[in-house]
């Protein structure tokens, strides 16, 4: 089912951009990103 805000998307980092509230995943800086070992 599709939802009928951004902000209820499970997967969709509105709710932290228009919230401040984090959802499932924590959002990071892309530049974070280089520093997590994804080999693991």
């Amino acid at each position: 089912m599709l939802a009928d805000d951004p902000v209820n998307y499970l997967h969709c980092s509105a709710k932290f951009y228009t919230t401040g509230e984090q959802g499932c995943y924590e959002v990071l800086h892309y530049l974070e990103l280089a520093d997590i070992d994804l080999t693991r």
